[in-house]
């Protein structure tokens, strides 16, 4: 549902394709667009009814600003007891860590950039060429012999995590001087096999092209025909229910005719419009 301006990140440019933000086309395919204007009786009715239909309601205004529409939490749940907000999962994640480490742990954090407070290594170390990630702990020793260092791992200040975390200072440039004589991917491929979980960071393309070389098939198409849009491959894979490509990103009410006649219809599944 948009309003009858459109979604604003239609307009968040550039970069654009074919005149439209990549931002939208990014994460619009597969959706279907009803615009409708909350302010008249009519519109705000459908917006009612097809929220009464839904399994998922999610919203991006103010906190209470649709209560006014009959469309907050309360008023939606009240007409469709079973319908669920994803809207709180993304505040619950994002606070609990941060939290957790002030409440349990006594620690406010701060700025690390790309490094963890907890865990060392893990920021990206520069290689030859680029930069690495690697994962760590009971991989540590692993990490040592590859890189011809072992007698870093028997060092009383780095032998375990929190020895590594207290004195990253002394680490950090120990593990650069070797890591400089190798390429990111050499160090990769080496790292790998050894059995320690890495990764090379790359540019966005060079993330594309690495997927493919991993064999990850990265890029899809959404729709077909003159409307089809390439795009990134979903990266969680469902064996009951894989994630399908069928329909491109949106034009702006592009399907609101059709959505409006299933609406004025019996309440059936969503999964049931012919679209």
């Amino acid at each position: 549902m948009e309003s009858p301006g459109g979604d604003d990140t239609r307009t968040w440019m550039p970069p654009v394709r074919d005149g439209v933000s990549t931002y939208y086309l990014a994460v619009n395919r597969n959706k279907r667009s009803m615009a409708l204007d909350l302010r008249e009786h009519g519109e705000r009715a459908a917006a009612q009814e097809l929220a009464a239909r839904a399994d998922i309601v999610v919203e991006n205004f103010k906190p209470g600003g649709l209560a006014r529409f009959g469309l907050d939490y309360e008023s939606v749940s009240g007409r469709n007891p079973a319908v669920r907000g994803q809207s709180a999962l993304g505040g619950v994640v994002r606070a609990r860590q941060p939290g957790k480490r002030v409440v349990a742990g006594g620690m406010v954090p701060y700025r690390m950039g790309n490094a963890h407070p907890s865990l060392f290594p893990y920021e990206p170390l520069p290689a030859a060429d680029g930069e690495i990630i690697a994962g760590n702990d009971g991989q540590f020793r692993t990490l040592c012999d590859v890189l011809g260092v072992p007698e870093l791992a028997g060092d009383d200040r780095f032998v375990r995590n929190k020895d590594r975390t207290a004195n990253r200072d002394q680490l950090r440039p120990l593990l650069i001087e070797r890591l400089a004589r190798r390429t990111a991917m050499q160090w990769f491929r080496d790292l790998t096999a050894a059995g320690v979980a890495c990764g090379a960071i790359n540019t966005v393309d060079g993330g594309v092209s690495f997927a493919r070389l991993l064999g990850l098939d990265p890029v899809v198409t959404a729709g077909q025909g003159a409307r089809a849009m390439p795009g990134i491959r979903n990266p969680i894979g469902l064996s009951a229910t894989p994630a399908r490509y069928r329909l491109p990103p949106p034009e702006l009410d592009e399907h609101g005719n059709q959505i409006r006649r299933w609406l004025a219809g019996p309440r059936r599944p969503a999964s049931g419009l012919d679209l």
